[in-house]
């Protein structure tokens, strides 16, 4: 029920409150987690100048990164709460990487099965239509593994 910002400051709510407050919250991540995503594949693909692009690759990180990160974290002896946060971003950065609409993710499978629905009203050649989705979410997950091992590769390189 308490938002505490130290001990001198508290904000009560309600429960129907903390609800709100949490949907905007999450809303408001989720926002910065996808700009800050969009802004880091910009530095990646057509940095103004080279220094970009180093930032942008230090800014990349897969579990071993983020593993490394959070025991570096939890070594400065931080607060459960703050660990708990750290845990809900994470989370947040998950969901909205999931529901982009790349092929081999959720929102990849969401765009293919409502275009599939689309295009069989007026075309009813189901196997056609399934070698597509196949192939699209190979291809989907081919550059998803592709990425993953470039990403570790980033990551296995920071420590040495």
């Amino acid at each position: 029920k308490d938002l505490k910002i130290n001990k001198l400051y508290a904000i009560q709510l309600s429960p129907i409150d903390s609800l709100w407050k949490s949907i905007h919250e999450t809303y408001a991540l989720s926002r910065i987690t996808f700009d800050v995503l969009v802004s880091t594949l910009k530095k990646l693909i057509s940095p103004a100048n080279p220094e970009e692009r180093k930032e942008a690759k230090e800014m990349l990180s897969w579990p071993i990164g983020i593993g490394s990160g959070f025991v570096d974290i939890v070594s400065y002896g931080i607060t459960w709460k703050i660990l708990f946060s750290i845990i809900a971003l994470l989370s947040i950065n998950l969901g909205v990487l999931n529901i982009l609409p790349f092929p081999a993710l959720d929102g990849g499978r969401l765009v293919s099965t409502t275009v599939r629905s689309i295009i069989g009203i007026f075309y009813h050649k189901t196997r056609v239509l399934n070698a597509v989705e196949y192939s699209f979410h190979t291809f989907g997950m081919i550059f998803l593994l592709a990425l993953s091992l470039f990403i570790a590769y980033i990551d296995i390189s920071k420590f040495f």
